[in-house]
């Protein structure tokens, strides 16, 4: 069962959906072979308080995307127009790399969310 603000956030996304989806007939059920609009969140808090630890001995600064690694351990403001090839090129890692630290950039790139701290760098372990 669902909490009540999993819930709240659930009941959320979906109303978003429905009013940026068009194509939606007017009892909200998707119509076969029209495409959907899932735009990206409109409001991010650019709050820069490193609260969250995620390793006993790193601060990881807030805000971040959700699907980050849990032992990252060098991170890098992402800024409106930043795309992940500029990103990983200049903290000297692969876009793979990148990807891979930020889960919820996608496997392309394709969502990674400005206004937000991405993991730029992990432990080891």
């Amino acid at each position: 069962m669902l909490g009540f603000a999993k819930t709240l956030l659930l009941a959320t996304q979906l109303a978003y959906f429905a009013s940026a989806s068009p194509t939606l007939n007017n009892n909200n059920k998707l119509t076969s072979k029209w495409p959907v609009c899932i735009p990206p969140p409109t409001q991010v808090s650019t709050k820069r308080t490193p609260t969250e630890k995620r390793d006993a001995s790193v601060e990881t600064p807030l805000p971040t995307q959700p699907g980050m690694v849990g032992n990252c351990n060098k991170f890098c403001w992402i800024e409106n127009g930043d795309n992940c090839e500029q990103i990983a090129e200049s903290n000297d890692i692969t876009t793979k790399q990148l990807i891979q630290w930020n889960k919820g950039a996608g496997p392309n790139c394709l969502t990674l969310w400005a206004k937000t701290y991405g993991c730029v760098g992990v432990t080891d372990s």
